[in-house]
Order: structure tokens, then sequence, then C-alpha cells
């Protein structure tokens, strides 16, 4: 379930241009390696809490503006 949660902000990060690409989201997003998404796909694992902690603080940082509405 956590995992479709990241998959679906990095679809709308993306669909809204503030990435280019999954490599990035990981990176700068979760604090992860840009192969960290693909590497859980490959294992069949969840996210780890400090993914989750990272994404969802970048989320509700008031420097940064995040629309999903494209």
């Amino acid at each position: 379930m956590s995992k479709l949660i990241l998959e679906t902000i990095r679809d709308e990060l993306r669909t809204c241009s503030v990435i280019d690409g999954e490599g990035e989201f990981c990176r700068d997003w979760l604090g992860k390696s840009e192969c960290y998404l693909r590497t859980l796909r490959f294992i069949n694992g969840e996210p780890s809490a400090d993914a989750l902690t990272v994404c969802a603080s970048k989320l509700e940082c008031p420097h940064r503006v995040v629309q999903f509405e494209c």
C-alpha cells in the first residue's frame, strides 16, 4: 500500500513537471538512491518508514510549493 502511495506521488510530480523521472524522485523526495523504487518492485518490498517520512516532510514544507493541479 505504501509503495502505491509513493508511486502515485511520483506520477503526480512528474505530470506537473516537478521532477523528470523516478531516479530524481527517489533521490530528492525520498532521500534514497536512484534505484530505490525499482529495487522495491524487484523484491516486492515496502518502503521504509524513513523514506515515507522524508517524502511527507517535503510535501508539507512551507518553503516548497507543490501544486498537484497542473
